[in-house]
């Protein structure tokens, strides 16, 4: 069975796909989504989901380098998985800060 997967790059362009949901991969990918304490722009902790970069390269196929090595994507859902709710990709062990988060190859000031 395939489902829709939308993501949202950290420039905001939007990306759309199909994943296979019946392979190993996606249900190595299940067990991965985290609930975890990430920091709000204001510092406060909010509770968001996330799941390490090589778990969703390994379920986007042939699409994988864009987590893999742009690591472009911000953020995705999947329809019907966890009742469509926003999952973060870490590229890290470090939590999630909304305050620094943005894409490695983006020009600082």
């Amino acid at each position: 069975m395939k489902k829709g997967f939308h993501a949202k790059e950290f420039d905001g362009m939007t990306f759309g796909m199909e994943v296979e949901t019946g392979t190993k991969a996606y249900e190595n990918f299940k067990k991965s989504v985290k609930d975890e304490t990430a920091y709000s722009i204001f510092g406060d902790p909010l509770q968001v989901l996330t799941v390490p970069h090589t778990a969703v390269a390994a379920i986007m196929q042939e699409a994988h380098w864009l987590v893999s090595e742009g690591r472009y994507i911000n953020k995705f859902y999947i329809e019907g998985f966890k009742r469509n709710e926003e999952i973060y990709i870490k590229y890290s062990d470090v939590p999630i800060d909304f305050r620094t988060r943005k894409w490695e190859g983006s020009v600082s000031e």
